[in-house]
């Protein structure tokens, strides 16, 4: 690749990472039904995809295995969004996301535990980072801190949680026996979530109506830009970069949250807490770093 196409790829990641940054922004302020707010995400990208999918080349690689895989992953993606948007009304957009990348570590966990992968000096510098950064967000203020915040950093830990799920069967619709073009893993998966989430609204009496306008523009933006167009552009540049590259201007996405956070919302942010906050950053990249050199 030349240098001119390397910086085109590099601008067009960063200006994916900038997109879904706004992700919890438009989920706080499309309003407090956190199952509503999921599911038109969900929706309004099903759309933006379908669209992309048509116009798209024609799939080459598609079978039943590969499909129920990504179902899966979608049950998972469900569960992820769920759990995030309670996380946002609870502790703000900022920290929900922060927590919410905390899956590299659940992912290194597995690897430990379940793969038996030898653990590397920069990984357990990175847990400690974590693990330190986290203390210094949530653990000095958690005595005194009321059952919502606590509440939302638990929420935010599921997250984690669900969406390492989520990427682990997302990973596996690409093995050998359950090959799965990526357009249709995204389809299945967004369409799966859809379907959950809004069973989910039904079931614990939440509306599914926009209530004004204001709302459903919030919402469309949510599902257009951010989970279909933002997602797009960003599976388009990675391939074209290196991969510690790649994770690093991904880090831009759960920073800006932050910044989205204190500048729209008035968040207050403590010397510990924006301590905190960085440490975890640097965390999440060194975690980053040792999954690309295992691949």
């Amino acid at each position: 690749m030349n240098t001119e196409d390397s910086k085109a790829s590099l601008l067009q990641l960063t200006f994916g990472a900038f997109i879904i940054s706004f992700s919890p922004v438009f989920a706080k302020l499309s309003g407090s039904a956190t199952t509503m707010s999921g599911f038109y995400r969900m929706f309004f990208g099903l759309v933006g995809l379908s669209l992309m999918f048509l116009l798209g080349k024609k799939i080459t690689k598609c079978t039943k295995e590969g499909v129920l895989m990504a179902a899966l992953s979608g049950v998972f993606f469900s569960l992820d969004i769920y759990f995030w948007h309670k996380s946002i009304l609870y502790v703000g957009a900022g920290l929900s996301t922060l927590l919410a990348n905390f899956q590299v570590f659940f992912l290194a966990m597995l690897d430990i535990f379940v793969f038996r992968q030898k653990v590397s000096k920069k990984l357990w510098a990175a847990i400690l980072l974590a693990v330190t950064g986290l203390y210094l967000l949530v653990g000095t203020s958690w005595s005194d801190s009321d059952v919502v915040f606590r509440m939302g950093v638990l929420y935010g830990i599921l997250t984690a949680m669900m969406y390492t799920g989520y990427i682990v069967t997302l990973r596996l619709t690409g093995a050998e026996k359950r090959i799965l073009d990526r357009r249709v893993s995204m389809v299945v998966v967004t369409f799966v979530a859809c379907v959950l989430l809004g069973f989910v609204a039904v079931v614990t009496g939440e509306s599914l109506a926009i209530p004004d306008v204001q709302t459903g523009v919030y919402l469309v933006s949510y599902g257009v830009l951010c989970q279909a167009a933002g997602w797009v552009i960003i599976a388009t540049a990675i391939p074209k970069l290196k991969l510690t590259v790649s994770g690093l201007i991904l880090l831009l996405q759960p920073t800006l949250a932050y910044v989205w956070d204190v500048s729209f919302f008035g968040k207050h942010i403590t010397l510990v807490e924006l301590c905190g906050a960085l440490l975890a950053l640097t965390a999440i990249y060194l975690g980053n770093l040792r999954t690309v050199e295992k691949k």
